[in-house]
């Protein structure tokens, strides 16, 4: 039998993502690693998480979803992920409600043994977990269900306005024009939820209207509370551009289940604007398009299927699915990582436990306990347990 861990990276070089390290899909979420000068504490980081519109820190309820953490957390990186055991001492919880040790955990060997009273909030150094102090200093891990995303969260603008290196304006018309020749396209604005993800990236001028594209009509402008329609020709705007880095990356099955002698296809799918180019690779060397071979793959348009033909044994091992995209001075990499497990016909599948239902989130934060000076955090400390 063979079983396939799926995980989804993003590395992310462009200026509007500085801080965010890479991008992970798994088990129906996009978890984004962030760090360097958004280094902070464990409550400011779920803050930071709702401020950049994903549901907050990462839960690790699953095998897969912590592969995925591992994955995109540096050699000997430690990063937040949301599980603490602030309203009950010992008893940890994720951010859902969910009790951490009803489930799937991956405790370091002797944690989390709250060293010196004061280790409330779970953090992921590798694969395995540890509680440490909630003011301490981390990168953390931001969640988000990929049923909640849209292209407005991987969108990197390019302004026309005064604010940029290029303070004109056009008609709708030639900015469409304009954008095209750089390689982009006008932003687009096609829901309510991508209005309320880009209205937060207009703050640069809340009096100002641009061009922007939407399938709700054409000639559309937006400013920073509204959008609107106007004269294509005769109205004179800045415009915003935008290229979309790949996402919404999808595999056909996550953990298809697979015998020796069996065939197997596992299609890989990107969005993203440019349209991304697919491609399968294992141990570094692309896999062949050669149809005759037993392993290859047939790529389309944004998307490449895997093929494999009579699995045996050596075919476990890793694979991964590039996406790639590029436009103006940056370019974008996705890659799909597939860990392959042959097994002898015969031989029991493993099996995994159910996933646990959300609980519902509950709230642990305070303003003042995210800005818990030295002097605070010692009399909470001593009081702990009184």
């Amino acid at each position: 039998m063979g079983v396939f861990i799926a995980i989804i990276l993003m590395s992310a070089a462009s200026i509007a993502n500085a801080g965010q390290y890479e991008t992970a899909y798994a088990d129906g979420y996009d978890l984004t690693l962030y760090g360097d000068a958004e280094n902070t504490a464990w409550c400011k980081a779920q803050q930071l998480c709702e401020e950049k519109g994903s549901d907050g820190l990462a839960i690790l309820d699953s095998s897969n979803l912590n592969v995925a953490a591992e994955s995109i957390i540096p050699s000997g990186g430690r990063a937040w992920i949301g599980g603490n055991d602030l309203t009950t001492e010992g008893w940890f919880r994720w951010t859902n409600g969910n009790s951490v040790n009803s489930g799937y955990n991956k405790w370091m060997s002797g944690e989390p043994n709250d060293g010196f009273g004061t280790e409330d909030c779970m953090e992921a150094i590798g694969f395995n977990w540890n509680d440490r102090t909630c003011t301490d200093s981390n990168m953390f891990i931001c969640q988000l269900a990929t049923s909640r995303q849209t292209s407005a969260h991987y969108a990197v603008f390019e302004y026309s306005d005064a604010f940029s290196q290029y303070n004109s304006k056009a008609n709708y018309w030639e900015a469409q024009r304009e954008c095209e020749n750089k390689g982009m396209r006008l932003a687009r604005v096609d829901s309510i939820e991508e209005f309320e993800v880009i209205q937060k990236k207009f703050a640069r001028n809340r009096n100002g209207k641009y061009w922007i594209a939407s399938k709700y009509d054409k000639c559309v402008y937006m400013s920073h509370n509204e959008f609107d329609v106007s004269d294509c020709t005769k109205t004179s705007l800045p415009y915003v551009c935008e290229v979309v880095t790949p996402w919404a990356v999808s595999l056909s099955d996550e953990s298809p289940k697979l015998r020796e002698g069996e065939d197997l296809q596992i299609e890989c799918t990107a969005k993203g604007f440019p349209l991304p180019d697919v491609a399968w690779y294992r141990d570094g060397d692309r896999i062949t398009m050669e149809t005759d071979q037993r392993v290859h793959q047939a790529v389309v348009a944004g998307g490449s299927t895997l093929v494999i033909k009579k699995a045996d044994l050596a075919d476990a091992g890793q694979y991964r699915c590039y996406a790639t995209n590029a436009a103006i001075n940056f370019e974008n990499k996705v890659f799909a990582l597939l860990g392959l497990k042959v097994y002898a016909t015969g031989k029991e599948m493993p099996v995994e436990g159910p996933h646990l239902s959300d609980l519902g989130k509950f709230q642990i934060c305070s303003t003042d306990f995210v800005y818990l000076d030295n002097a605070d955090e010692e009399a909470r400390s001593n009081n702990k347990g009184h």
